[in-house]
């Protein structure tokens, strides 16, 4: 598998657990999320990116793709796709490492 392919693959999981989303509309209206994840701690990641929850709503796998480049290291997909073989390797060991920091928690 190549390193552009392996990224895919990411973000193909970390899609289809962002789409494993129920939301539940609190009595002070406020919204709070929980996700049924398997590959990817999707709350976990979108609070660390302190992103709201527009952004929660809008699922995408272009933007799936972009936070799996964020978590890389790079400032969008685009960035990521186009490094050169030893940032691809690091890139990809960064992932590694977010997924199985999430893993253990």
């Amino acid at each position: 598998m190549s390193h552009e392919d392996f990224f895919r693959n990411e973000a193909k999981k970390f899609f289809k657990d962002w789409r494993t989303q129920t939301q539940t509309t609190r009595s002070d209206g406020t919204i709070s999320y929980h996700y049924d994840w398997k590959f990817y701690d999707v709350d976990d990641l979108f609070t660390f990116f302190e992103l709201d929850d527009k952004d929660r709503q809008e699922k995408q796998l272009a933007r799936a793709q972009h936070y799996i480049a964020k978590i890389a290291g790079y400032k969008n997909w685009n960035d990521l796709i186009q490094v050169s073989e030893p940032e691809f390797e690091l890139a990809e060991l960064l992932v590694r490492r977010f997924k199985n920091s999430q893993a253990i928690i």
